[in-house]
């Protein structure tokens, strides 16, 4: 049996909530001076072939491997569950240390999604508002409190709530989990719970190991905190265009520890009022917010680099020096095996050569990844920019209008009867540089910036990015998707706001999220028969912007500070049905308009 599991520890209770994965059978063991399962837990422990939770590999699993161990010990359930909570708290104090080698098998989908990144800190409250769950709801009481009978059982529904969200989030993950369990038997790693960035990583350090007939454990950094001479990077690629050659220059000037990238890369430069802004992880350019939609005469054409990055290193044969010029050969072979498993359909096998390929030029900048090399990462960096500006620049002074500037594309306007010259270009560039370039074409594409763009290719393909995002990775905050609905439905359908929003029925797709942080709570102000109710709300709220409610304010040290000024909004952590919520979609509508009218300036706008 497998199960989805969640655990919640007090002073004097511990609860385990766990739902058969396959058969939604549901299972609640407690252990309180109220209630004490500890002989069937333990039995029920012990038919278990496998468990899933959420950062159960670094507190959940870790507590229960101590109640495994140890409930025999105890003469009664209160010194065990005391026991218990402060194993808890050694846990916590400790930074969450994990078990090395589990007794039950765990899935840890925090893991997996590198939530423990600091960048990508996601807690199953987010997900609760990101997946559109009924409820979302924090610990009722703080884990030190004595608890009474009642406040148990309150502490059982809400650990009833947090198993069920996660397992809600295992089915919407669960083709990540089918696919570290093929590439386990395939690599024969065990990569269950590697994040994405870890397994690609390791797929590529096993693939040169095999070559070169070295352990993993004998790889080692090259790089001891020297200066790199920039100009000991560069390719052997001469620029087309002086204007390319001078930045060239410039960047060749540079000595560089691995600290001082950074900054130190970034910089800009106009030719013919375009803008090309170099920095530490690629070139970027926008000309200005505009719409471009097709016409009869002209194209909008994209053109990108095939996986730009591992090509590069491949066409000029530079490697991370740990690994020596075998890396090039593993490089080029990921690469044949993208191509095959993607003309053949091959999901799996397509996935795992993309990590590898795509984990190179990050971890080449990771001082804990065995291939640290920043010699390699600013050879990618510095080269991948210089050639990309050098073709943009090229078609710029054929007269082609440029639009954006990306890490590894171009978009252009292009006249049909200059169409030739175009490919032309592309052509030579792609003569000279050894690199191949992939061509397709929009029907409409809207720009905000060259972070905030939404387009329709001819073959019906959206590509959004940014603002525009209706569909975002679960790190991200999930506020008001009405809004990228609404743009999405404008700039593509030709659809109104003003149409579209308020016949929109999917209540979740107006809520925003409010989180506290930084010493600040949240507080919930409404006016009641002329009297002020102040309501102290939860860590993570759920709302909507509404023509009745109240007010949404951050508090700390008695200063206030309104998430919405004038505005009212309706809170909305546990879901409820309503024939009319009183919805202010003229809201909602504002803010559309405020990126129309950024990207159309000469739209007019009742709202």
């Amino acid at each position: 049996m497998y199960v989805v599991y969640d655990l919640e520890q007090f002073k004097n209770l511990h609860s385990c909530f766990a739902i058969d994965k396959d058969t939604g059978d549901k299972y609640y063991f407690e252990i309180s001076p109220y209630k004490d399962d500890t002989q069937e837990y333990y039995e029920w422990l012990t038919k278990l072939k496998g468990m899933i939770g959420f950062n159960n590999l670094k507190y959940d699993y870790p507590l229960l491997h101590f109640f495994i161990h140890n409930w025999k010990k105890y003469n009664s359930p209160e010194e065990l569950v005391r026991a218990m909570y402060n194993e808890s708290q050694n846990i916590i104090d400790n930074e969450y240390s994990q078990v090395k080698n589990p007794l039950i098998p765990q899935c840890d989908l925090y893991a997996i999604c590198h939530f423990d990144n600091k960048a990508k800190r996601t807690s199953l409250k987010d997900l609760q508002i990101a997946m559109s769950w009924h409820r979302v709801q924090d610990l009722p009481y703080h884990h030190s409190r004595i608890l009474s009978k009642d406040e148990a059982l309150e502490v059982q529904d809400y650990n009833e709530n947090d198993t069920l969200s996660t397992l809600q989030f295992y089915k919407n993950i669960k083709s990540k989990i089918d696919m570290r369990k093929q590439l386990s038997k395939e690599y024969n790693i065990p990569c269950l719970n590697w994040n994405d960035s870890k397994i690609g990583e390791q797929i590529l350090i096993k693939e040169i190991c095999e070559l070169k007939n070295i352990h993993p454990y004998s790889i080692k950094s090259s790089y001891s905190g020297e200066k790199i001479n920039v100009k000991d990077c560069f390719v052997d690629y001469v620029p087309v265009n002086k204007e390319i050659q001078q930045q060239k220059e410039e960047f060749a000037k540079l000595s560089l520890t691995n600290e001082e990238f950074k900054g130190t890369i970034q910089r800009r430069f106009v030719f013919k009022g375009f803008p090309f802004d170099f920095g530490a992880g690629g070139i970027h350019g926008c000309s200005k917010p505009e719409i471009v939609k097709l016409k009869p005469n002209q194209k909008i054409k994209s053109s990108d680099v095939s996986s730009y990055y591992p090509n590069l290193a491949i066409a000029y044969k530079f490697y991370i020096r740990q690994f020596g010029i075998e890396f090039v050969s593993v490089i080029k072979s990921l690469y044949d095996k993208k191509q095959w498993a993607k003309e053949r359909g091959l999901k799996t096998t397509l996935a795992a050569v993309k990590l590898a390929l795509v984990s190179i030029f990050g971890k080449s900048n990771d001082v804990y990844s065995k291939l640290f090399d920043p010699h390699y990462f600013l050879t990618t960096t510095i080269n991948g920019q210089l050639l990309l500006a050098d073709l943009h620049c090229s078609l710029i002074k054929a007269g082609f209008k440029p639009l954006l500037l990306n890490t590894d594309g171009v978009e252009f306007i292009v006249d049909k009867d200059k169409e030739h010259i175009y490919d032309q270009i592309c052509d030579d560039w792609m003569t000279q540089t050894g690199l191949l370039l992939e061509h397709d074409e929009y029907e409409v594409l809207a720009i905000m910036n060259v972070n905030n763009y939404i387009g329709k290719f001819t073959n019906g393909v959206i590509k959004k990015k940014g603002l525009f995002e209706t569909d975002k990775d679960w790190h991200k905050d999930p506020s008001f998707k009405i809004i990228p609905l609404a743009l999405e439905e404008y700039f593509i359908n030709g659809v109104k706001p003003e149409e579209f929003i308020p016949n929109h029925t999917k209540i979740y797709d107006f809520c925003g999220r409010i989180k506290s942080n930084a010493g600040y709570s949240i507080e919930f102000h409404k006016l009641n028969k002329d009297k002020l109710k102040v309501l102290e709300l939860q860590k993570r709220n759920r709302y909507f912007m509404s023509n009745s409610g109240g007010y949404l304010y951050k508090v700390k040290q008695e200063k206030y500070i309104a998430e919405w000024k004038g505005q009212k909004v309706t809170l909305f952590n546990d879901f409820y049905e309503s024939e009319n919520y009183n919805i202010d979609y003229s809201w909602y509508i504002k803010q559309c308009y405020k990126i129309i009218d950024e990207i159309e300036p000469k739209q007019l706008s009742l709202f």
